[in-house]
């Protein structure tokens, strides 16, 4: 998958720069809002005050809103990477995508680059300048774009059930097959997730899992392999699990050998 959609609540829909087109925009559904990564040269207007036309004729782009002085940043803060960062942003309401939104208004937030060392004493980077359209034109800045950051999240669950559940490599025949294979491993999946997060919380500290390896530099929620070793290690705790459930394997060996 090239690119990802994450639904908050049902009513607020965040995508990269896939959902971007004209199709979501108009075939949203009633109630729902969109917020979405725009291309930085997207041709934006206003409402032209001419009963001729809607469009007014003065075109821009997200990338000249950034470079514009008199469009002051606001500031704020936002959970990305692992910490809270000052993040510094523009933002502009009641304006028009004539070819992708069409007459739905708008709302454009432009996020400044933010910096980021290598190491501590290196040199300072920048990544790239960030362009969000929504149609929501009420909720806070700084709320959407903790959303659309949280977006990230997806990313990471696409890989764990590629890599390590093997979504889309199943080699299947039937027409129902190749519908409900994705959406086994998905469900399975969120039941996993929803174990772990019930039974230890969100984050993944040291003393609820076994201890990574040495060249591991940690992250904040475990990994799929994580909740693979603590099954492991409760399978072979708990004897009494592997007879209800029929398991003949040996797990003190494995275990043993994963610990090690």
């Amino acid at each position: 998958m090239s690119s990802s959609i994450f639904i908050i609540e049902i009513k607020r829909i965040v995508g990269d720069g896939g959902f971007c087109n004209r199709h979501c925009f108009g075939e949203l559904p009633e109630g729902a809002d969109l917020l979405v990564r725009s291309r930085k040269d997207a041709v934006l207007c206003y409402e032209s005050a001419e009963k001729r036309s809607f469009y007014r004729k003065d075109k821009f782009t997200p990338e000249q809103v950034r470079k514009n002085p008199d469009i002051p940043y606001q500031k704020g803060k936002a959970f990305y990477g692992g910490d809270w960062r000052d993040i510094e942003y523009k933002e502009i309401k009641d304006i028009y995508w004539q070819r992708g939104a069409k007459k739905r208004p708008l709302r454009l937030i432009v996020i400044k680059p933010m910096p980021y060392r290598k190491t501590s004493s290196g040199y300072e980077n920048y990544r790239e300048p960030c362009y969000l359209l929504t149609t929501d034109l009420t909720t806070s800045a700084e709320t959407l774009i903790q959303m659309y950051f949280n977006r990230i999240e997806i990313e990471q669950n696409h890989r764990d059930m590629k890599n390590s559940l093997g979504l889309g490599q199943a080699q299947v025949w039937s027409e129902i097959s190749v519908e409900r294979q994705p959406q086994t491993i998905m469900l399975g999946y969120s039941i996993l997730l929803l174990s772990i997060l019930r039974g230890f919380g969100p984050d993944r500290e040291s003393e609820n899992y076994m201890p990574p390896p040495k060249w591991y530099r940690g992250r904040l929620r475990p990994t799929i392999e994580d909740m693979r070793r603590k099954l492991r290690q409760e399978l072979d705790q708990h004897m009494e699990w592997r007879e209800q459930y029929g398991i003949t394997v040996s797990w003190g060996p494995a275990t043993t050998k994963l610990v090690a």
